[in-house]
């Protein structure tokens, strides 16, 4: 039964082209693409069909990798996944409380206490830190001096006594520290300081704020007057107030005094208000980096994907995080609950899909994901679920899928081929047809007219898989485990006649 191969033999003037493909086709899926080189498509008249295609759940490679045995390449490089942070807030005003007043406190050291103790009371239980508050500096510290050694070395000189850390440590509000580069030992600002000259000369104040904040500031002639900030330093005057604002994912100190503070305050009244920078925030791009195997073990995926969140969930100072369920075997983001604030997460679809969202780019509170499989816990056989499988579902056919209305009634008139159950746990096309009969075929179509943009030498050709039922209604193939698709696509060119022709 060498028919076939003699008629092959048979064809020596027939030019082939041959494309190979294997192409992942996730769960719920039922479309892939197979990206063929442009010179395949110069020639209007070449035919192409599939020389072979398979079809199979993706059981097999999963226990390789569970074995260790996959040599797949592809499995230790790299993946990049950008994550986005989106805020939106209903009200602005509202965010960080209300504004902090000072009408008749002069003695400098109780306003600054008090300021910082105002902001962290009002601070909102979803923000990691408070967003606003002053600290100071020894501009004689070398900066490699950490503060933590600095300050009790020289307390006798900052505060005329002995260090003592009930005294003079722990100044500022508890959400903030340990914050890096914060000073949190109370200021020399009573008047206990040793040599006055040294104070006026090297003591500074300097204000904090959380990222994309903005400070408004009704008199700012406390600051610039008594508190030693210029008046350039806070802000960008709109109307009689002054702006000051954070438009960066970093915590960070917005100024340092040009002078030393006074000991008491001679202009007491100001206020100053806090509001996000902007109704609506997007951060910078976080980027998840993981290998294509530890992109499909669980635990590996949510290790790194919980150091991303918490990081991009310090840049917004907004509590977020994302948790797996082992028992449930869900991935679960955990928003923050208030209705002032909704936080969405902005993903590439195949992430979403990952993590059981379907194929959504926005994650946002309220959704729930679907039950993730467990790769490595199901020693079952691969090839008897696979062919459980394949025999379930019945014969496919692979349409070509140029229009998006492609799906079930009149897409069968552009079927490449159809493929049926094995019992190998694939499902495969017949025995193809010789390539001299190509031609005449209504399987072999042109593909040029159908291409759709690539990338670089490559066009990228969809086809769509549509499922046979048995009471014989068509609709689209889609499993709940994911699958391969691979086999060659290969194209021939006839003459004009009817004869195949050289190129």
């Amino acid at each position: 039964m060498n028919w076939h191969g003699d008629r092959q033999a048979s064809c020596t003037d027939v030019t082939q082209v041959q494309t190979h493909f294997r192409i992942p086709i996730p769960s719920g899926q039922s479309t892939f693409t197979v990206p063929v080189p442009h010179h395949h498509l110069h020639d209007t008249r070449r035919r192409f069909f599939f020389n072979q295609l398979h079809l199979t759940p993706d059981f097999y490679s999963l226990e390789a990798d569970r074995l260790n045995l996959d040599a797949d390449p592809e499995l230790d490089k790299v993946l990049q996944h950008q994550l986005r942070i989106k805020i939106n807030y209903a009200d602005v005003k509202l965010v960080y409380g209300s504004t902090m007043e000072n009408t008749t406190t002069t003695k400098t050291s109780e306003v600054l206490a008090k300021m910082n103790r105002h902001f962290e009371g009002q601070k909102p239980v979803y923000a990691h830190t408070t967003p606003f508050f002053i600290d100071w500096i020894d501009t004689g510290m070398e900066p490699q001096d950490p503060f933590a050694d600095y300050v009790p070395e020289l307390a006798s000189l900052y505060y005329g006594t002995d260090f003592n850390a009930i005294r003079h440590k722990n100044n500022l509000p508890e959400s903030i520290q340990g914050l890096e580069g914060v000073n949190d030992f109370y200021p020399p600002v009573d008047g206990n300081m040793a040599d006055d000259n040294m104070y006026q000369e090297r003591i500074r104040l300097r204000v904090w704020m959380a990222p994309y904040t903005k400070a408004i500031f009704s008199n700012v002639q406390a600051f610039v007057t008594d508190l030693g900030f210029a008046q350039d330093q806070m802000g960008e005057l709109v109307g009689r107030q002054y702006h000051l604002t954070n438009n960066t994912a970093f915590y960070q100190p917005m100024a340092v005094a040009q002078a030393a503070p006074s000991l008491a305050l001679s202009v007491p009244k100001f206020k100053v208000t806090l509001q996000p920078s902007s109704p609506l925030i997007i951060n910078r791009v976080n980027v998840l980096s993981l290998t294509q195997r530890d992109w499909l073990d669980n635990d590996k995926l949510i290790q790194g994907l919980a150091d991303v969140i918490k990081e991009a969930s310090l840049a917004i100072n907004t509590v977020l995080s994302v948790s797996f369920d082992k028992t449930q075997k869900i991935f679960q983001f955990n928003f923050p609950a208030s209705e002032n604030v909704n936080v969405q997460v902005v993903c590439e679809p195949d992430f979403a899909h990952r993590l059981g969202f379907g194929f959504q780019t926005i994650l946002s509170k309220g959704m729930q994901a679907q039950e993730q499989k467990d790769r490595n816990g199901n020693n079952q056989d691969p090839q008897k679920k696979a062919a459980s499988v394949v025999f379930d579902t019945g014969p496919i056919v692979c349409t070509l899928d140029h229009v998006s209305s492609n799906t079930t009634s009149g897409s069968l008139y552009q079927t490449m081929t159809a493929l049926y159950p094995r019992s190998s746990g694939t499902l495969s096309m017949p025995h193809v047809m010789c390539p001299c009969s190509v031609a005449s075929s209504p399987n072999a179509v042109a593909l040029g007219m159908y291409q759709h943009s690539g990338t670089g030498d490559k066009s990228h050709i969809n086809f769509r898989l549509l499922r046979i039922y048995d009471n014989q209604t068509i609709s689209e193939f889609a499993w709940k485990c994911n699958a391969y698709i691979y086999g060659v696509l290969q194209g021939v060119c006839p003459a004009a006649d009817g004869v195949h022709q050289n190129l």
